[in-house]
């Protein structure tokens, strides 16, 4: 079983998606960094980030 506090939903994810390998630790830090600010900047590096489609 896998718990968090209310306020670390966000972390939660983040270790979860982590240990998983989703994603490449560039993209991970950007999603991070995106959704823990709202940044609209941040968006744009978790973008850039994505491996493009061949």
């Amino acid at each position: 079983m896998i718990t968090a506090a209310p306020t670390a939903s966000l972390l939660w994810a983040k270790q979860i998606i982590e240990k998983l390998g989703v994603f490449k630790t560039e993209t991970l830090e950007a999603w991070f960094n995106y959704f823990s600010t709202g940044d609209a900047e941040q968006f744009f590096i978790l973008m850039q980030s994505l491996p493009q489609g061949e």
